[in-house]
């Protein structure tokens, strides 16, 4: 007979998790949830440790980790862009605009992990290159 098994445990604080993304290592969990009932999002080891959390002002409807696992993306429902966080704190948020209604989904492109495609409550599918240099926990823009 199998028996499920928990590997581990985590967002112990988030009473409302409405989405989660692993890394691509499978060593972290971030997880979202609804600001009205505490924080939202967190980034923590399986074994619970957190490693960061914020406080947004909206609903996280989608997150995503970089497949590189230096970078976690996330949208909101009631915000028409995509944010982008350095994983190991939260550090670097970085915005990419495109919608006009809230973001419902992300997904970074396996093939050209610099392309992620969004849609969104406004019944479009955007395909953008992201606003931060994958492998740096630098913003894009600051690398000369």
């Amino acid at each position: 007979m199998n028996e499920d098994r928990v590997v581990g445990s985590t967002c112990n604080e988030l009473p409302s998790v409405t989405r989660l993304a692993f890394s691509a290592d499978g060593q972290y969990v971030v997880a979202g949830g609804d600001p009205n009932l505490g924080q939202n999002l967190e980034v923590s080891e399986l074994g619970g440790n957190r490693m960061w959390s914020t406080n947004e002002s909206q609903i996280i409807s989608c997150v995503a980790y970089h497949p590189n696992g230096k970078w976690i993306a996330y949208g909101r429902y009631a915000y028409t862009d995509i944010v982008f966080r350095q994983a190991a704190d939260g550090n670097f948020p970085t915005n990419l605009s495109g919608h006009a209604g809230g973001v419902n989904s992300i997904a970074f492109n396996p093939a050209d992990p610099t392309v992620i495609a969004s849609c969104g409550y406004d019944n479009r599918v955007k395909v953008q290159k992201i606003p931060v240099d994958p492998g740096s926990p630098q913003k894009r823009d600051q690398r000369r």
